[in-house]
């Protein structure tokens, strides 16, 4: 599925399931530096909030997708997840998103 987000760095998500395989990708508006870190957080219905180091897919200077790989089965298979996610440099926010639903079937 997709996504769009509003904010000043961000474009959209994309959303891939492959089995128990849950794959978030975030679509960044510009390049990026190296030294930014994309964190993605997972609320489940539990209440309990997971975090992710994302990955980039791009070469040093031209990032424009950071991604990570949840595996549902180690978050005891979830019907619905709410996501979302924040850049920082150096340690100081640049930008973040609002919380998105995802309904698991």
């Amino acid at each position: 599925e997709e996504y769009p987000v509003k904010g000043n760095m961000f474009i959209g998500w994309q959303t891939i399931r492959l089995n128990n395989i849950l794959r978030v990708n975030l679509n960044v508006r510009r390049d990026v530096f190296p030294d930014l870190k994309c964190t993605l957080f997972l609320k489940l219905p539990n209440g309990e909030t997971d975090k992710w180091e994302m990955e980039s897919n791009s070469s040093l200077f031209s990032s424009r997708v950071f991604w990570a790989q949840v595996n549902l089965t180690d978050l005891s298979d979830p019907s619905i997840v709410a996501f979302a996610a924040e850049i920082r440099q150096g340690g100081y926010l640049m930008s973040k998103t609002g919380w998105h639903i995802l309904t698991l079937e």
